[in-house]
């Protein structure tokens, strides 16, 4: 049986568990110490103390391993799962480390957060219905599979938090010796038709997350439009930066990349992106500044379109087990609960037939 994790990192506090005993140990001595200073009688009884502490710890323990997600063996599905699969092509270019998106809190907010924040969005959306198949494929001077398709929502997210356009991938780095370019979309597009499911072309959506800032200028996108042309799919393209005002790339604190000494300025370049919707029979979204809420686009323009069903035996799925731990930690915190009650209140609930305490 392998055991997989939907939220590993959250098993880190396990080791927390362990100053647990060693508070225990502490307040026995401070007891101790109070006891044979004063005179007072120690209210203690050792016969509940260890096993009150021992079941409040086995909760915590159960309880952290509930929300780290443990799976297992397969669920059962329905006979049949209906949905779409959706390939996001990421942009992952240096223009996008520009932070020209509206301000948060802390300040301005990079193009490639802004599209990792959405793709997580349109991940939450996809699950609330389910059987929904995502895949991403990220991309710069190249184009790699990230995740393939897939239903499992949680790795699709611990994927994309993963990504940082400030350290992407060595496999879809620029290589400046071959005098390549850094923005690459149509061998992105070439590369996600490889993940369509041949059987249901008319359930495949192809989303594409860039500025379609392509400093070559040579039109390489149209190898994209081929390509999804001949799979059948249309590729739907949300642009991101600021069409009108150019933002310089910081690449640390206090460096700009530059070209000759120069600042690199880039903004949105909606053209090739709206062509690339255009062509395939796709929707173009130029959010520009503003970060889209992928969610609630992924609901009004990609879930009531024609979907593709699939036998739910050819797809199994690890079953989600955390409920077990989460009733286990109850369980356990409700022993420790009424195992201190009557350690504190040894003649609890003892009455006689007439209502005295005994």
């Amino acid at each position: 049986m392998i055991i997989t994790w939907a939220r590993p990192e959250w098993l880190m506090l396990l080791a927390l568990t362990l100053l647990f005993p060693l508070v225990g140990w502490v307040s026995a001595r401070l007891r101790r110490r109070r006891v044979a200073r004063w005179g007072i009688a120690n209210p203690d009884k050792p016969r509940f103390r260890g096993l009150v502490e021992a079941m409040f710890l086995a909760g915590w323990v159960m309880a952290i391993i509930g929300l780290a997600g443990p799976r297992w063996g397969t669920m059962l599905e329905a006979d049949r799962l209906y949905g779409r699969d959706v390939v996001i092509i990421l942009d992952l270019s240096r223009s996008m480390l520009a932070a020209d998106m509206l301000p948060d809190a802390q300040g301005a907010v990079t193009r490639w957060e802004v599209a990792r924040n959405g793709i997580r969005d349109l991940a939450n959306a996809a699950q609330r219905r389910g059987g929904h198949r995502l895949a991403v494929i990220v991309f710069a001077a190249r184009a790699k599979v990230w995740i393939p398709l897939t239903h499992d929502y949680d790795h699709v997210r611990r994927m994309i938090d993963e990504l940082d356009a400030r350290y992407p991938p060595p496999e879809i780095l620029l290589n400046p010796a071959a005098g390549e370019s850094g923005t690459r979309i149509g061998a992105a597009i070439t590369l996600a038709t490889q993940l369509i499911d041949p059987r249901f072309p008319r359930a495949t959506d192809l989303l594409i997350l860039s500025d379609g800032d392509d400093p070559v200028l040579d039109q390489e996108w149209q190898r994209g439009v081929t390509a999804a042309s001949n799979a059948g799919v249309p590729i739907h393209t949300i642009g991101l930066g600021d069409p009108q005002q150019g933002s310089t790339i910081a690449t640390g604190p206090n460096e700009l990349l530059e070209f000759r000494d120069v600042p690199i300025v880039t903004k949105l370049m909606p053209e090739p992106l709206e062509q690339l919707a255009r062509q395939t029979g796709g929707v173009a979204w130029m959010t520009e500044r503003t970060p889209p809420l992928l969610g609630d686009w992924f609901r009004s323009e990609l879930e009531p379109r024609t979907e593709r069903e699939l036998d739910a035996d050819a797809l199994p799925q690890p079953a989600p087990r955390q409920t077990w731990f989460y009733l286990a930690a109850l369980l356990a915190w409700t022993v420790s609960f009424y195992l201190e009650r009557a350690y504190a209140n040894p003649g609890l609930g003892r009455r006689g037939a007439d209502g005295g305490q005994r």
